[in-house]
């Protein structure tokens, strides 16, 4: 049902037989708009043959396998008979990734998560305790605490947040100097997503149209194969969306920004930069015309990359 862009999938074909044997048939099928034709051997009645089909894998992209027909004749091939054996399915063209280095180094986590300097009535890490208001919860009275004060008392706690990484790709057309640009960023934002899936982080990857929050490596690689460049649109709509969810999204760790050459280099630091000084930030802008280098690490690494190989190296070595 998958494979990687690049390299051919297959599909397994099985055909049963019923009370009368199947004299040759011709079996057709589509796949990912290619339309592959066979004929099998004789399948006795009762009977069943194994085909493995070749699911050609030019392009990232979802596409569909099926429907698969088939064609019947008699020995003179004077009768023909043209039926359906299955329906469509889902083909998924995963893009290239690279296995990076664990993203957790230098990022603190813990079983119970790192804390932060908002207060919870609920959490794992305790902070202090006061008294009780109207509405508290009677789990977190301090009862030995409450007795010697003469008063109620309730335990009050840090809020702690899981490690977090945010991945911002910018999907609009006119960052990027051609296809082949865009498909090298999809391909580095889906390795650093997969790098922190691996570290156990929540990850949450946005585009101008797409966010997706999870841990589960098979849904976020769902989302690589489902991404599509957009025309229309304003440029900024990604900033916007980028800027909302840094309200929203707490204590991220990591935040990487993955555009084209074409992209205005401020609008790129101004959105890592909009989750605050607290996280690693980094900025990669694709560009298979120019040489791999990182252009500045002030608060912000930013990184010019033009091979995928490029990336793991490029995002620990320091500015030129």
């Amino acid at each position: 049902r998958s494979t990687v862009v690049g390299t051919d999938g297959s599909a397994v074909m099985t055909v049963v037989a019923g009370r009368l044997p199947l004299l040759t048939p011709t079996v057709s099928m589509t796949a990912a708009g290619e339309r592959t034709r066979l004929r099998l051997p004789t399948v006795a009645s009762g009977g069943r043959h194994e085909e493995i089909f070749a699911l050609p894998a030019r392009r990232r992209g979802v596409f569909t396998v099926g429907p698969v027909a088939h064609e019947v004749s008699d020995l003179l091939g004077l009768l023909r008979r043209r039926g359906r054996w299955a329906g469509e399915a889902e083909f998924l063209v995963r893009p290239r990734t690279v296995l990076l280095e664990s993203l957790s180094t230098g990022v603190m986590s813990d079983l119970e998560g790192a804390p932060s300097a908002r207060l919870s009535q609920s959490d794992l890490a305790f902070h202090a305790l006061r008294e009780y208001v109207h509405g508290d919860d009677l789990r977190h009275v301090h009862w030995r605490s409450s007795a010697r004060q003469g008063s109620l008392l309730v335990r009050q706690y840090e809020e702690t947040t899981r490690s977090h990484a945010t991945v911002v790709l910018d999907d609009f057309c006119g960052s990027y100097g051609s296809d082949e640009d865009f498909e090298l960023a999809v391909s580095v934002a889906a390795s650093v997503v997969l790098r922190a899936a691996l570290d156990d982080f929540d990850v949450t990857w946005l585009t101008s149209v797409d966010e997706l929050t999870s841990s589960v490596s098979p849904s976020l690689t769902d989302l690589a194969c489902r991404i599509t460049i957009r025309s229309d649109g304003a440029p900024d709509a990604l900033a916007e969306r980028a800027r909302r969810l840094s309200t929203t999204a707490g204590g991220t760790s990591i935040v990487a920004v993955v555009s084209g050459a074409r992209a205005d280099a401020a609008t790129l630091r101004d959105i890592a930069s909009s989750f605050g000084a607290g996280p690693r930030r980094v900025v990669v802008r694709v560009d298979e015309g120019e040489s791999s280098r990182v252009e500045g690490d002030h608060g912000v690494r930013v990184v010019r990359l033009s091979k995928l190989e490029h990336l793991e190296s490029l995002l620990n070595r320091d500015a030129e």
